[in-house]
């Protein structure tokens, strides 16, 4: 972010701009492969804002500026799952099941030293237990616990500015690309499966780097020759899913954020 300062009209300056950051996330999940699953994780998961930070340099030339540094930014979503969960419920139903048996008996007899055999028919019936297992998904009741996640990233930002400035406020409009690097999760996050809560701190399935734009509105307000406030505005938002494809899960990262801080004038 960049404005003339106010007694000294320069053609090219060097800045070094340090602010905050609240970065309020506004994101959806899709899955063809678990659309209940994204259906409930869109319906249950608000979003809310996140703190961050920035340190970055810009280089300006007449009213053209390129800035680049870095930023420490965050995405959290709250959590209000409802009570339940889908557990695979195995179920047993038992008969007896009726056999009849024929088969042939052979008796022996001795009349007056003479041997003789007699055959005869005989049917019996027995029976077995048979037991039939069933295993069914099903919604189980069950205690969960909500909170919040946080996906936290440290970003390489690399911003175009426009900027004109009358007397001390200088507005403008800015637009670029960051590379955003994930370093840190946290919170728990319902399975895919719906099974139950997975800590997301050992998760593997979120890429470990994605590609981020942002465009926005630049504010600064000139307090002396060398120091000025800075307000910008700004949409982001991620150019892939934070999710592997390897997960069927599909999640693009949009926010709004405020960056607000001050400017130094180095040179």
């Amino acid at each position: 972010t960049i404005s003339f300062p106010v007694k000294k009209q320069r053609f090219t300056s060097t800045y070094i701009n340090v602010y905050g950051i609240y970065n309020y996330s506004n994101n959806s999940l899709n899955s063809t492969a678990y659309p209940r699953y994204a259906e409930r994780m869109n319906s249950e998961q608000k979003s809310t804002g996140t703190p961050g930070m920035g340190i970055t340099s810009t280089f300006r030339v007449n009213k053209l500026s390129i800035t680049t540094g870095l930023e420490y930014t965050g995405n959290t979503i709250k959590t209000s799952y409802s009570s339940y969960l889908y557990k695979d419920v195995v179920t047993s139903q038992s008969a007896w099941q009726t056999q009849v048996y024929n088969y042939i008996v052979t008796d022996t007899a001795f009349i007056s030293g003479i041997e003789y055999l007699y055959n005869r028919n005989v049917t019996e019936t027995d029976s077995t237990l048979i037991t039939r297992y069933d295993t069914t998904n099903q919604k189980v009741a069950s205690a969960v616990k909500n909170g919040r996640v946080t996906l936290s990233y440290v970003e390489i930002p690399l911003m175009l500015s426009y900027q004109i400035v009358h007397k001390r406020l200088g507005l403008g409009v800015t637009a670029g690309i960051s590379a955003a690097f994930l370093v840190k999760k946290q919170g728990t996050i319902l399975n895919a499966q719906e099974s139950d809560l997975q800590d997301v701190s050992s998760s593997d399935q979120f890429r470990s780097m994605i590609w981020t734009g942002r465009g926005g509105i630049d504010i600064s307000w000139q307090l002396s020759d060398r120091t000025a406030i800075l307000v910008s505005p700004q949409y982001r938002f991620s150019f892939g899913s934070v999710y592997k494809s390897s997960s069927n899960i599909s999640q693009q990262l949009g926010s709004f954020s405020v960056n607000a801080g001050f400017r130094y004038l180095i040179k």
